[in-house]
This record gives C-alpha cells, structure tokens and sequence, in this order.
C-alpha cells in the first residue's frame, strides 16, 4: 500500500494495513525482500486474462515476464491461491506453486474434521490429491486447522517444529508436513520488502509524483539490501529480519 489521503479515483480503504488509506500494489518479491515486479490496482475495471477471478489475474500478469519452465517456485496466500491458478501455473508456465488455501476453493475435497484433528492433537495432519491437475490439499492442526495446496509437495517428508504451548508455558516439538516448512521458509518476501519501503519511502503528498515515486523508493531498498549483502550482516539466501513473517494464516 502506497500511503494516501488525497483525491484519486482508485484510493483503496484497507483497515487491517498499517496505512489504511493509499493506493493498492500487488507484487512480486524474493525472499530476500527484493521486488521484482509491482502492479497498481486501479479498480475493478481491469481486463480479465484467466476468468478465474481477481487473484489469479493479478498472478498470471506478475508471473508473464518470467521465462518459462525455469523451474520457478511461486508462493501466495490465500486471497490468491486456487486449485486452477495452481495447476495452469505448473501446465503453462512451468512454474511450480504453494499457498494456504480457503475452505470454498477446495473443490469439496472432503478432509478429517476438526474436532477429530483436535481430539489427535497438535501436529496432526490430513491431505487430498487431485488426480486431474495434480495438486495436493493439506490440512494441518496446530492450534487452529491451516489449509494448504501445492503442486509439488504435500504431507512427506515430516520434520519437527517448536511451538508455544500456552498450557505448560513453553515450547514443544510439534510434527509439520513439508509444505507448511516450505510455505514457512519462503513466504515472508513482499512483507519484509514494504518494511523497508516504509523506512526508506519518500514523503511525497502530490497525486501528481506518487506512482511515479515507487518504483524509485523500490530501486533504493533493492540498493539497502545488496548492501547489507554484500557486507556480510545477512545471507544471500535469506535476510534474518523476516524470520516469522509469512506464517500460514488460518482462513
């Protein structure tokens, strides 16, 4: 979100954002933080590529610069993520993909219920594969159930995690399926880029210079974190400021 308070047509209200008020922006980020591509949302006007909906419009046009069958991973939450979105990334573009998912994009994939994923504990975990467009359907129970698809990973293998147990007041081992240590590792990018968006933006107040200003406010977090890479504060790999971000949400 780009802040904003003044007359534009296409200035969004968004009460969950850090700024409520300013100009919707897709993107797509590394796990580094680096952003790679950007789309303004100007409304509900845009031409639809897919008729698939909003999400995997917004997915499809990030993804159209990519060359494809590179072996690209893609990881989104679950305003985007669907079971066609899925597999036409993997058919078309060669791009394999992963996010949690809601209840009514699962084509009625029928999984264990909660109750009973309770009743068998924390780390318990269920799944569904879709023979046509090979895409698998976790669930996994941690504190609350998180759904999950992927076209490339589901339940196997299985390692252990540390989570807080409120009861006894301290961490425990809880078993988690590879793709929630894959969505885990990898989601985080696009929140640790507007971090440093909101420590380096420029204050611009103007209509007139505000989109044209991102693109330049990005060019200049790009330069802070090969910085910080080169000087050897953080990985190539992944920058440890964005360690929590990006957990499953629970929708």
């Amino acid at each position: 979100m780009i802040p904003f308070k003044g007359t534009i047509g296409f200035r969004q209200y968004l009460k969950d954002k850090p700024h409520s008020w300013g100009v919707k922006v897709f993107t797509r980020a590394g796990i580094s933080g680096i952003v790679y591509d950007i789309e303004i949302y100007t409304g509900k006007g845009a031409v639809e590529i897919s008729g698939l909906g909003q999400g995997t419009d917004v997915v499809l046009r990030l993804v159209e610069n990519l060359p494809r069958f590179m072996n690209f991973k893609l990881f989104f939450d679950n305003f985007y993520t669907g079971i066609d979105l899925i597999h036409k990334l993997r058919v078309e573009y060669g791009i394999e993909s992963c996010g949690t998912i809601r209840n009514n994009r699962m084509r009625g994939a029928v999984l264990d219920t909660d109750a009973n994923m309770k009743k068998k504990g924390r780390g318990s975990v269920d799944f569904r594969f879709e023979r046509h467009s090979e895409v698998s359907v976790v669930k996994w129970y941690d504190n609350k159930p998180v759904h999950l698809a992927s076209s490339y990973c589901a339940v196997t293998p299985i390692d252990k995690c540390q989570r807080w147990d409120g009861t006894t007041r301290k961490y425990v081992e809880v078993d988690r399926p590879r793709i929630v240590r894959d969505y885990n590792k990898s989601m985080g990018g696009v929140d640790l880029a507007d971090m440093f968006l909101e420590l380096y933006r420029t204050d611009i107040r103007s209509k007139k210079w505000l989109i044209d200003r991102n693109p330049l406010d990005i060019v200049d977090t790009i330069n802070v974190i090969k910085g910080i890479q080169i000087a050897g504060i953080v990985n190539r790999r992944r920058i440890s400021l964005n360690v929590g971000l990006g957990r499953p949400s629970f929708s």
